[in-house]
């Protein structure tokens, strides 16, 4: 980003200005401006005496006339008050033009901020009363300065660099630490150092960093009247990734109860973007209970079928993330536990018809006989069905009416063979092979 700044300047101008400095006592030598120091030579003739400075004969007295440290300017001219003509003094170094009851020094130089004179006194004792200082007061051009750049802003790891700063008097570019000085102030250290002026990608966060401009030359140049600054900004890199989902429930995958749910968990936080979660299930549609604290997705299909294989299919643009993401359709796959095996189903011949079903399973071929026993006679045959149910084992007890009669028993599946009644009870057994 580039900084556009309307500039002002104006032209280094000076102002002449006349301060007294009354020489009445040694602890008030000054002026508004202005700082006098005294030492002296010879004896304690030599002295304030509150009304006036008193040089005596031949004696020299040290004044050094200094502007202060705030004023940016020079002194042109001193003047050298005496109290009468009898009084004059009897010489100064440097020359000054003694007449009448003043010594003026003046110069042309322009960079004179203090001056130290010895005076000495006169034919008689010399009374200097006060001192009138002309200097002139200088304003130079006002300095301003941009950074190339006022927001900084860049990604977690990515590469930023500190501004330049440009300094400026009207059209002219100045150099640091020859015509100006500066400093820099950040709010935070850790993104934008101002001692090594380097800002760091490293985490995210803010910075404001203030660069405050000292002038090297004040009679030539003044600070900026406004400040300049700029900000660091260093944000999470844009989440460009969606939404995932895993199927916690159920889990394992194989063996899986009829009653089972199914639940979706997903990868993020996540919010609904429709008023429902649209899924099937084998083919069939599904709606799901979204739960955000959990971030899941939970589907009641009911009771399910033994021993088959499902798979939800969760439809896309079913939930987003915070930046927008939305989820890709996805598919999950389960298998339910087989049927339980049922215990044996008995038919007690002794009251069962042809046709009588139990369990699913139907019974077929040879008679009943009201003398309370199942008959069958030549060719007739035990028949046993069922529409539902896998029949893998079938045990027939063989009751003979008569010992050592002999027949024979056949299934309808599987011959059982040929037994010899020789006990009351005979039976034989078919278990599927």
């Amino acid at each position: 980003m580039l900084l556009f700044t309307a500039m002002t300047t104006s032209a280094t101008w000076a102002e002449v200005k006349t301060e007294k400095i009354t020489l009445n006592s040694k602890s008030t030598l000054k002026s508004t401006s202005l700082t006098c120091g005294f030492s002296k030579t010879g004896s304690d003739d030599t002295k304030f005496d509150s009304q006036r400075l008193i040089i005596a004969k031949d004696e020299t007295a040290n004044l050094i006339i200094k502007l202060n440290d705030d004023i940016s300017g020079y002194i042109t001219k001193i003047v050298f008050n005496v109290e009468n003509k009898d009084r004059l003094i009897g010489s100064i170094t440097p020359a000054a033009d003694i007449e009448g009851l003043t010594a003026t020094w003046t110069t042309t130089s322009t960079d004179i901020k203090s001056q130290t004179f010895a005076i000495k006194g006169g034919s008689s004792k010399t009374y200097i009363t006060s001192i009138d200082v002309t200097f002139s007061t200088t304003t130079g051009v006002e300095m301003n300065a941009v950074f190339s750049s006022t927001s900084v802003t860049a990604e977690v790891n990515g590469t930023a660099e500190w501004p330049k700063l440009t300094v400026k008097a009207g059209e002219t570019t100045l150099t640091e630490d020859t015509d100006y000085s500066v400093t820099y102030e950040s709010t935070n250290n850790d993104i934008a150092n101002e001692t090594d002026k380097t800002i760091s990608t490293k985490a995210a966060g803010e910075a404001t960093v203030t660069a405050t401009i000292t002038s090297l030359k004040e009679s030539e140049y003044t600070a900026p009247t406004t400040v300049p600054t700029f900000s660091v900004t260093i944000t999470a890199p844009a989440d460009t990734e969606a939404p995932t989902f895993t199927m916690t429930t159920p889990d394992p995958t194989t063996n899986v109860d009829v009653n089972t749910n199914i639940v979706l968990t997903a990868s993020e936080e996540v919010s609904i973007v429709e008023t429902e979660i649209t899924a099937t299930l084998n083919e069939t549609p599904i709606t799901g209970t979204f739960d955000p604290v959990n971030k899941t997705i939970t589907f009641s299909p009911g009771a399910l079928t033994n021993d088959t294989p499902y798979s939800l299919v969760l439809l896309a643009n079913q939930v987003q993330d915070a930046a927008g993401n939305k989820n890709a359709a996805a598919t999950f796959t389960f298998h339910t536990v087989a049927a339980a095996a049922s215990g044996p189903t008995t038919f007690d011949f002794t009251e069962t018809n042809p046709g009588t079903t139990i369990d699913g399973i139907t019974i077929g071929g040879g008679s009943y006989s009201s003398g309370g026993y199942y008959g069958f006679s030549k060719s007739d045959k035990l028949t046993l069905s069922s529409s539902d149910k896998t029949i893998t084992k079938v045990e027939i007890t063989y009751t003979a009416d008569e010992p050592n009669r002999t027949g024979g028993g056949e299934s309808a599946t599987a011959n059982v063979g040929n037994y010899n009644y020789d006990a009351k009870v005979i039976g034989g057994t078919w278990d599927g092979t």
